[in-house]
């Protein structure tokens, strides 16, 4: 996967909680953003992880773990749970709840980095973005556990990617 590609994917994640520039504009932003930190030619060509690594080591500040974290872990929490209902139809309230107490659960167990991340704004947001890729009242039941499960594999994907930039970050 390219710089690029890594960037639309948490574009399209986080749509519905920050604004983003039309699609062409944010690559533009992206490809100088990038330049800044190092010499990169095109963030649409594949890297090596040992390129990248190397690139966000020698970057002077480390940011994306302190922004990107509480969104992803809430996110994270919500994927979960809808990973875990399988197939099966939800009720919002409920599962809101449900939400908050596994996200008192994995604050503790320190699975999430804050208690920022244990937002019932966040965890609406997150199935908001659920519900636009039709997970939530899926009509395609057969492959809504299958979907679902691919949505939690990709945002724990996401999650483990901005903690790997902690982990650079504490290094500094």
């Amino acid at each position: 996967m390219t710089v690029r590609d890594e960037a639309l994917s948490l574009r399209e994640l986080l749509k519905f909680e920050f604004l983003f520039s039309g699609r062409t504009q944010f690559e533009k932003e992206l490809a100088d953003e990038v330049r800044l930190i190092g010499p990169v030619e095109d963030t649409s060509k594949a890297a090596a992880a040992v390129d990248v690594r190397g690139l966000l080591e020698s970057a002077d500040l480390l940011l994306a773990h302190l922004v990107l974290r509480p969104f992803l872990d809430a996110y994270h929490i919500v994927a979960d749970r809808l990973a875990a209902l399988g197939d099966e139809s939800l009720d919002e309230n409920a599962f809101l709840n449900e939400c908050l107490e596994l996200g008192k659960q994995w604050e503790l167990q320190r699975r999430i980095a804050s208690a920022e991340s244990r937002s019932m704004e966040l965890f609406k947001t997150a199935l908001r973005l659920a519900r636009h890729r039709e997970l939530v009242d899926g009509s395609d039941s057969e492959q809504l556990a299958k979907r679902r499960q691919e949505f939690a594999d990709e945002i724990a994907t996401a999650t483990r990617r901005v903690n790997a930039i902690a982990e650079l970050a504490r290094a500094q």
